[in-house]
């Protein structure tokens, strides 16, 4: 294969996040949405598919298949961890290796090591996986071109629908590598990408249409569509502080990898590729500050730029390291790959001390409540939380339970109820038989968990007030 050094390194560094994965497992899934979703697989027995995001159960296999096994909880979290990643391996080396398309499979590392920091810890989020789906439609596109037309419509299809299914997002990506490949082949005037759009658009617009206002989705799709009255203060809006907070550092990568390209395309002349490019993330920029415009964690914020990934990297990678005709010498190419790939790392690495460092906290908060005996339910509030550690407190109770259960066993289990979170609180904690989720799913009977991995004694719900 051309650039066999530029896909030996890009391997390796699939392999380091594998490892990274099993290694940081517990931080991966005792977080956020992750606990949520675990827990609620091995309360149902199946897979945890919200908002009708059915590519999901892909990633969520491996976990489930090990409860169904009853294997310990330490063996379910690895699965877990590992699944998503291993989901994310699979497609690249199908876009790669089949598909023959080194700078699709490529960028998709480049999205999950440089363009990517807490969010590699928000093991679940979809985004990842509209990304990884839109870069196998371009690989598909490009593999399909010279066959039948039924056949590129066949597979790219498949391609679209996994995405559709995963996060809306994938619209944009999709328009955007259809639009991109349809330019490099020049086959405006074939059938098959006014179609494929077209059929984007039917998808999205009949989503919108029939998506609940008051569900997560419904919320974001009213955003955009009060569009008009935002625009005037676009530039004002949560989202920018969040970009400017991070411009010199995590951003810094972004700014330089859009120079990088601009300096080749400004080479060779090829104004349409800066028109088409830039001018695609400029679309989405604004369509992200006006769907965020009330604001969101960092995390959320940091997710939702990870399109960049595909918007920029791609476009740099297939013009400035794969290319036969590239501006830059191939011992600069293999230098520079290198240096990002690192550079990604170094990040990666330093945000796992954070990840770690959570961990670290709530076990000690674990070992606190498990010193003082029998009592397994506690309540505590959000001032009582180190904002700079915990970061997403939403599903500390999931969290705990999943923690506790790894630390001190299915008969050890202790959960942390944040009950400041919840819009409508339950009155009565007295009750000896609830265990306190989340606000999605709130009350639970505490001896009707899955006993395999979370067993409770008869008790109540006490204030915590131990200093942490």
């Amino acid at each position: 294969m051309p650039n066999a050094t530029l896909i030996r390194l890009t391997n390796l560094s699939w392999l380091l996040l594998i490892v990274g994965c099993g290694i940081w497992a517990s931080e991966r899934v005792a977080f956020s949405d992750s606990a949520y979703y675990l827990f609620q697989m091995t309360q149902n027995q199946t897979w945890a598919l919200e908002l009708h995001r059915y590519s999901a159960f892909i990633p969520q296999t491996p976990a489930l298949l090990a409860i169904w096994a009853e294997l310990p909880l330490i063996w379910v979290v690895q699965a877990f961890s590992l699944g998503y990643i291993l989901l994310f391996v699979s497609i690249y080396y199908i876009i790669t290796y089949y598909y023959k398309c080194p700078e699709a499979g490529m960028t998709l590392l480049l999205a999950f090591v440089l363009f990517i920091q807490k969010s590699f810890f928000h093991t679940v989020t979809e985004t990842h996986q509209a990304i990884a789906y839109a870069l196998g439609l371009y690989a598909a596109l490009g593999y399909t071109r010279n066959k039948a037309p039924w056949k590129l419509i066949a597979i790219a299809s498949i391609w679209i629908l996994l995405g559709f299914f995963s996060h809306p997002v994938s619209l944009f990506l999709n328009v955007f590598v259809i639009a991109w490949r349809t330019h490099d082949t020049r086959s405006w005037k074939k059938v098959w990408p006014w179609l494929l759009i077209a059929s984007l658009g039917i998808m999205y617009g009949l989503k919108v249409m029939f998506t609940d206002s008051n569900s997560y989705e419904g919320n974001l799709f009213d955003q955009i569509k009060s569009a008009p009255a935002l625009l005037p203060k676009l530039f004002s809006l949560p989202m920018i502080s969040f970009v400017k907070d991070n411009l010199i550092g995590f951003y810094a990568w972004y700014l330089f990898i859009a120079a990088a390209v601009l300096f080749c395309w400004l080479w060779k002349k090829d104004f349409y590729s800066i028109l088409a490019c830039f001018g695609a993330g400029l679309i989405f920029l604004i369509v992200s500050l006006i769907t965020y415009n009330q604001g969101n964690s960092p995390i959320m914020l940091e997710k939702n730029f990870m399109p960049y990934a595909l918007f920029l990297g791609l476009p740099f990678i297939k013009e400035c390291l794969i290319r036969e005709d590239s501006i830059f010498p191939k011992s600069l190419r293999y230098q520079l790959w290198g240096v990002l790939i690192f550079a990604g790392f170094t990040g990666l690495y330093s945000t796992a001390q954070w990840a770690s460092s959570r961990t670290h906290w709530i076990d000690n908060m674990l070992t606190q409540a498990h010193a003082r005996g029998t009592e397994q339910h506690y309540i505590i509030e959000r001032k009582q939380l180190p904002a700079e550690i915990i970061h997403v407190d939403w599903a500390l109770a999931p969290e705990t339970l999943i923690l506790s259960s790894l630390k001190y066993g299915p008969e050890g289990v202790i959960t942390f109820f944040r009950v400041d979170s919840f819009a409508s609180p339950p009155t009565d904690l007295s009750v000896t038989d609830l265990y306190m989720s989340t606000d999605f799913w709130l009350i639970w009977n505490a001896y009707t968990l899955n006993q395999n991995y979370f067993k409770f004694r008869a008790g109540h719900y006490i204030p915590w007030k131990d200093k942490l």
